[in-house]
């Protein structure tokens, strides 16, 4: 029997190049991908960064205290480099007059009797420029309106300059920005359904460099339809100051009042007296600087201090060895609020709990809710001044295995120092009473401070914590036990990421197994 043998055949020279021109289209596609991928995420990193230069640009005018001097011009450090994007910054200033008898906006004073000695209105535009990866131009360009009298919150300009209305946000969970904590802030039995909830954005630092660093978030209070009803926005600055050699009239800070069973702004605060102040010791600095450098200080002469407690100047610290000072050189951190689109300078910031807990606590209806009611007790707790020894959430143990897990440090601050012994009195007669909406009247902020706080394993060996700039990774390295523990200034040097100079810290620890 003839048997045939096999043929073992191989690839032919066209199949191979045929292989090899399809496997080149995928590289060549992958490769593309990337490069596209590389392009947009550069894109939309450098356009963030523009939008908030374009924003500080607008903050600094909306502070200005001398309408008639806002004029065009530029940054003095042209170009401005963030994140290892270079960016100039340039703006225009066009007075802006209102002919009553036209009832026209227009850019002089023509036709309008009396002549004014100052346009009503000055329209601002500023532009930030770049070049993007491929080396094309970009530009990003914004215009509002500043009035010489009433100053609004920032809103984008319009065609008619007449009344601009406070902006109305519809509130979407799905659309948020930031990670939501809702705080609910009030508390009914029966049927009763109207109510309001609290949340915060995360802090973000816009700029971070040897001389200034500035963090900013928002506080928003949502009624029961989750309509916007109130918004606070915050602004948190370090400073290179200088004592002057003679006191001077400055401004105490700016504070809140009750009235009416609600939390208002106190437009009679932030009075000038006599008093210690400083000025700005180098150049190019935040415009915010001149305000916080120069009204930064307390007085026995003031009710309203900007440090809670003190009873004269609070400490300075020398900018290269933390040593209290209280002539030449300091470094300075203050807090401002939005008042009506003016930052106003405030009392500083008072953080009272720390709480570590793991991202999957709170993305649980049920545990989250149980952090609410704790926050809650908290306030309550420092508010009477009873100790915080016996408030505990299910947390004290945190077990991983061999995956990763996102860790996060809230804060929960509190500014009893904005309310007069009056009103203090009012809120405590309201927590004694069960008023329902106890809770409204305290200026109490609960804030995601997970990239702001300095981490520690007492185990490195077992767990280590791995950190970007918004989030806080636990990574197990073998079984074991470790105490996890976040660290923070309790006051405003806190939300400015600074371990100097040496202020009163708070911190909060967690056991964690890896099993």
């Amino acid at each position: 029997m003839n048997v045939q043998p096999k043929i073992y055949r191989g690839f032919s020279l066209i199949e191979m190049l045929i292989g090899v021109f399809i496997a080149s289209v995928g590289i060549i596609g992958v490769v593309t991908l990337q490069k596209v991928f590389i392009h947009s995420s550069h894109q939309s990193s450098a356009r963030t960064i523009a939008m908030q230069l374009v924003q500080q640009q607008f903050d600094a005018f909306s502070y200005h205290n001398n309408f008639a001097q806002l004029s065009s011009g530029q940054d003095l450090e042209n170009p401005i480099t963030v994140n290892n994007h270079r960016f100039n910054r340039s703006w225009s200033v066009i007075p802006r007059y209102y002919n009553k008898i036209t009832q026209q906006w227009q850019n002089n004073n023509v036709g309008i009797v009396p002549t004014p000695a100052m346009p009503d209105a000055k329209s601002i535009t500023v532009i930030v420029t770049w070049l993007d990866i491929k080396n094309q131009p970009q530009q990003l360009k914004q215009r509002q309106i500043l009035p010489r009298i009433s100053a609004l919150d920032n809103t984008s300009a319009t065609v008619n300059l007449g009344t601009i209305d406070k902006p109305s946000v519809k509130y979407i969970p799905a659309m948020a920005p930031f990670e939501l904590t809702e705080i609910e802030l009030t508390e009914f039995s029966g049927s009763q359904t109207q109510y309001f909830t609290m949340v915060s954005s995360k802090p973000q630092q816009l700029i971070s460099n040897h001389k200034n660093a500035i963090t900013q978030f928002e506080t928003v209070i949502f009624d029961q339809d989750k309509n916007i009803h109130s918004v606070m926005d915050f602004s948190t600055i370090s400073c290179r100051c200088q004592f002057k050699y003679q006191a001077e009239l400055a401004k105490t800070p700016a504070t809140l009042v009750i009235r009416n069973n609600q939390i208002h702004h106190d437009p009679n605060s932030g009075q000038l007296i006599n008093k210690t102040v400083g000025q700005v010791s180098e150049p190019h600095q935040p415009k915010l600087c001149n305000s916080c450098c120069n009204n930064h200080h307390d007085s026995n002469l003031a009710t309203a201090k900007y440090v809670k407690g003190s009873s004269a100047n609070h400490q300075h610290y020398n900018p290269t060895n933390s040593l209290a000072v209280t002539q030449g050189k300091y470094i300075e951190a203050c807090r401002f609020r939005r008042v009506n689109g003016f930052y106003q300078l405030v009392p500083d910031w008072s953080l009272v709990k720390l709480t570590i807990l793991s991202q999957s606590y709170l993305d649980h209806i049920d545990t989250k809710k149980d952090y609410a009611n704790y926050v809650k007790k908290v306030v309550k707790n420092h508010i009477k001044q009873t100790s915080f020894n016996e408030l505990n959430l299910a947390h004290d143990m945190i077990e991983v295995n061999v995956q990763s897990q996102q860790l996060v440090a809230r804060g929960i601050y509190i500014d009893l120092g904005s309310l007069n012994s009056q009103d203090l009195a009012s809120l405590h007669a309201a927590i004694d009473n069960n008023q329902a909406n106890w809770l409204t009247l305290v200026p109490f902020y609960e804030v995601d401070l997970s990239a702001l706080v300095t981490w520690q394993s007492s185990s490195p060996d077992v767990a280590i914590i791995e950190t970007n700039q918004t989030v806080a990774t636990l990574q197990p390295i073998k079984t074991g036990k470790t105490t996890i523990t976040a660290v923070i200034a309790h006051g405003n040097f806190g939300l400015l990421k600074s371990t100097n100079p040496p202020k009163i810290k708070v911190e909060d620890s967690a056991w964690v197994n890896v099993k």
